[in-house]
């Protein structure tokens, strides 16, 4: 509901001395009770009860909770103060339907009641609708000879209320300048005499409901608004600032947005393949926080950090390439969860064809400078765009890191070995000590046995698994990947030592014992369109042990199963595997979970059962089989197909 604009009238301070501007004087009708309506002079109405509640009567959240009038914020001055006979305290936003408490009684607060003189005459109360326009409104209740009021207002027409207190002894309409109490506010949240202000839980969310005090009846995405957010250099009085809008292509000159640059956003020059998008959410005063998702791009936060986790009412950015935005068939979906409830969630649905053609969008809208060919790297040129199509001298070469204990931040080619943990695969700089160091933390990699993809471990055989990162949009892409080179060993998805790869790929170098004798293995990622570019990585087999026994000390044979397996006896919940026959005669215990596996016959002979309460299940195949085909370990395939999550882990 709309609320009158009312903020011209005054705040009372608790300094009694200080001259007052000549404020507004509410007469209201004195015809309908005996009390008095009449506002004294130099009694307000005041806006200091109003302001507590920050322009709204409290109710959902709030419901419970007194508010109590103060000095004026805007001055600094914010002791608490008792209210004069005569005076008038308007409030905002009251719900029709709820029942209310206006006291100036004690508190029994003794830091806010030191100061004001509650008790100290007997007061008369009147509540009123507050007719801004005419100063007339009507009575809603009164009393006589008492500090406390309750009330209910009724008119869906009038939110604001006005509260007049009157010394009865005195004439109406004069300021009696001694202090009773301070004015208080207080909203009743009982569902059976609460009104609209109380959960009462019937999947309906009516007027002063919300979602963050009665969640069952109201519907999160009601109070939620996911937004794109511009920049305007006129708002802030000319500062610039950024807005928020539900209308993605809504900017008005001299508004930017909701596409911004590079240049704009990170100072760093424009590539033509990179673009940021700003966005915001809006939502209830509970969740001050949501978690984020985008179907396409990285989540940043303002700083360009990575954020998973996105602060209501503050800029983020979607960092988003032109090869992300060509893979999204053209929308990209940003969620929202109410971290605390699942059930809330609201997205951002985004069209790429509101800014341009989204084949080019990022050349469109960012271009990289141009390339003048001249033997130099200059400002704003780079390899893709000032390199790649000059052969052998190119102006700008690209680069790779170059110290093993930890990347230079200028290279643009970072090779990389593969770790596991619980939450996927990640890159890590190529040196002992870091790989070292991860290993002790019981995370898995880059040397991976046979047994790891769900195979039996045959002794001269171990996978080396691998990666490259890179900042340049014209390698590494499903247009242009890298050409990968080893210089001893086989890739598994070519079976060669060579293999085309894209930036975040996982590798699987299959290593023999012929292989590690060796003593390393050198790995080239060389751009197909210009062989001047390549990134090399060494990897030294003696980081992992001694390179003569180091498959046997890593990956010791697997133990074989036993030709054949005798159960006459009860056979409880297990996994029974022979590379022959398995004979039962038993009976499979009650609640067991069984199965035989053997590679010629399972004979369930005399004497054999299986209650009702039990799982069995016989199957012919060979010994790991089963462990392969439950998911016990990820296939090769698998995991060739997964992408490295997290990038350039440095030490």
């Amino acid at each position: 509901m709309n609320k009158p604009t009312i903020l011209h009238l005054g705040f009372k301070w608790n300094l009694k001395s200080l001259a007052l501007v000549v404020l507004t004087i509410i007469l209201l009708p004195t015809t309908i009770h005996a009390q008095c309506t009449t506002i004294a002079p130099n009694g307000g109405p005041w806006g200091n009860l109003n302001t507590a509640v920050n322009g709204n009567a409290p109710c959902g959240t709030d419901c419970g909770t007194t508010f109590y009038g103060f000095g004026d914020p805007l001055s600094g001055n914010n002791a608490p103060f008792g209210v004069y006979g005569g005076e008038g305290y308007w409030v905002a936003g009251f719900v029709p339907g709820t029942t209310y408490n206006f006291s100036i009684c004690p508190t029994g607060n003794t830091i806010l009641d030191a100061n004001t003189g509650a008790d100290s005459w007997e007061p008369d109360i009147v509540v009123a609708e507050f007719g801004f326009a005419n100063g007339v409104g009507n009575i809603i209740a009164g009393t006589i000879a008492g500090c406390s009021l309750n009330f209910t207002p009724s008119n869906p027409l009038t939110d604001t209320l006005i509260f007049i207190i009157n010394n009865p002894l005195e004439t109406c309409g004069t300021l009696y300048t001694v202090d009773n109490g301070i004015p208080q506010l207080t909203t009743d949240c009982n569902s059976a005499t609460g009104g609209a202000c109380a959960c009462d839980n019937d999947a309906v969310c009516e007027i002063g409901e919300s979602y963050c005090f009665c969640a069952a009846d109201c519907d999160c995405s009601e109070e939620t608004t996911p937004s794109f957010v511009l920049y305007d250099p006129a708002a802030n009085n000319g500062a610039g600032g950024f807005v928020g809008t539900t209308n993605p292509t809504g900017a008005v000159t001299p508004q930017t947005g909701p596409l911004f640059c590079p240049e704009f956003v990170s100072g760093e020059l424009n590539d033509g393949d990179l673009l940021y998008l700003g966005l915001a959410i809006f939502g209830p005063d509970c969740v001050p926080t949501w978690g984020a998702t985008a179907t396409e791009g990285t989540l940043l936060n303002f700083d360009l950090s990575d954020a998973q986790i996105f602060d209501g009412d503050v800029v983020h950015w979607l960092a988003i390439r032109q090869s992300e935005i060509a893979a999204s068939a053209g929308t990209t979906t940003i969620t929202f969860t109410d971290p605390l409830n699942a059930g809330c969630v609201n997205t951002l649905l985004i069209d790429w064809a509101d800014f341009g053609n989204v084949s080019t969008l990022a050349t469109d809208l960012c271009p990289a400078p141009p390339c003048v060919d001249n033997g130099v790297c200059s400002v704003g040129e780079s390899y893709c765009s000032c390199g790649q199509e000059q052969g052998a001298t190119p102006d700008c070469p690209c680069s790779q890191w170059t110290d093993a204990n930890g990347w230079d931040v200028n290279a643009t080619i970072r090779p990389v070995v593969v770790m596991r943990n619980n939450n996927g695969f990640f890159g890590l700089q190529p040196d002992p000590d870091s790989i070292a160091l991860y290993q002790a933390g019981g995370f898995d990699g880059p040397l991976l046995c046979q047994s790891d993809f769900g195979d039996e471990n045959t002794g001269d055989t171990v996978t080396l698994l691998i990666g490259v990162f890179d900042n340049l949009p014209c390698i590494g892409s499903p247009e242009n990947p890298y050409m990968v080179t080893a210089s001893t060993g086989s890739f598994f998805t070519s079976g060669t030592n060579s293999v085309s790869a894209e930036d975040d790929d996982i590798l699987l170098l299959d290593l023999t014992t012929a292989d590690i004798a060796a003593g390393f293995v050198n790995i080239d990622f060389t751009d197909p369109l210009n062989n001047v570019c390549t990134a090399s990585m060494t990897i030294d087999f003696n980081w992992f042990g001694n390179p003569n026994t180091l498959i046997a000390d890593n990956c010791p044979v697997s133990n074989t199963c036993p030709e054949t397996i005798l159960l006459p006896n009860a056979i409880a919940s297990d996994l029974y595997e022979a590379s022959n026959s398995i004979v039962a005669t038993g009976a499979v215990v009650s609640g067991g979970v069984v199965t035989l596996q053997a590679g010629i016959t399972v004979d369930m002979g005399a004497g054999f059962e299986v209650p009702l309460t039990a799982n069995f299940c016989a199957l012919i195949d060979s010994c790991g089989a089963m462990n392969r085909e439950m998911g016990v370990s990820m296939s090769k395939k698998m995991i060739s197909q997964k992408t490295i999550k997290e990038k350039c882990i440095c030490f």
